[in-house]
């Protein structure tokens, strides 16, 4: 890790993104999406020796990984399966936050002001598809809105499908400008 650049690290998280999107491949898929973590996780890592934001990111990847396992445990659903996954939800937006805040930050010293535009659309998408989501999770238990809110959950995770491919389409971007 005493080479990573943060361009390295943004192709190591660009690639990261599109191995974990495999997981819908038996077997195969689970492997990868597993090397892909690992990836992003050292990514995160080296270029967290570089700039403070990643050193963040990586922290709450740590905390995400873990937070995971401990979800784990709580697969029957129910209302404590509700909450830690909102929780889980908002660790992941943290690491967000950090990686495009602090890629915004280098983009726009280096002059690349469009690329940073981009980073900044991806973060709002993501933080009101994720705030969206944990409320609607949160009403859904309510008889009489519970059913509007599971439409708007669709609605709402179609749009964070579209904050996923901008995501990874910052990511490359940013890899290539950095």
């Amino acid at each position: 890790m005493k080479d990573m650049t943060v361009s390295k690290a943004m192709r190591w998280m660009f690639i990261a993104q599109l191995l974990t999107l495999l997981v819908i491949i038996p077997l195969v898929g689970w492997i990868l999406s597993i090397v892909g973590i690992v990836m992003e996780i050292l990514a995160l890592y080296g270029a967290g020796k570089l700039e403070q934001g990643y050193q963040k990111a990586f922290y709450l990847s740590i905390a995400a990984l873990v937070w995971g396992v401990i979800l784990g445990f709580f697969r029957d659903g129910g209302f404590v399966y509700t909450l830690f996954s909102a929780v889980g939800s908002l660790i992941g937006l943290g690491i967000l936050y950090y990686v495009c805040s602090t890629t915004c930050g280098l983009l726009r010293r280096s002059g690349a002001d469009a690329v940073a535009k981009t980073g900044d659309t991806v973060w709002k998408i993501n933080l009101l598809c994720t705030v969206l989501g944990v409320v609607l999770t949160l009403i859904a238990a309510i008889p009489v809105i519970g059913i509007l809110a599971s439409i708007a959950s669709v609605v709402v995770a179609i749009v964070q499908i579209v904050g996923g491919i901008l995501y990874i389409i910052f990511l490359y971007k940013s890899a290539a400008v950095l």
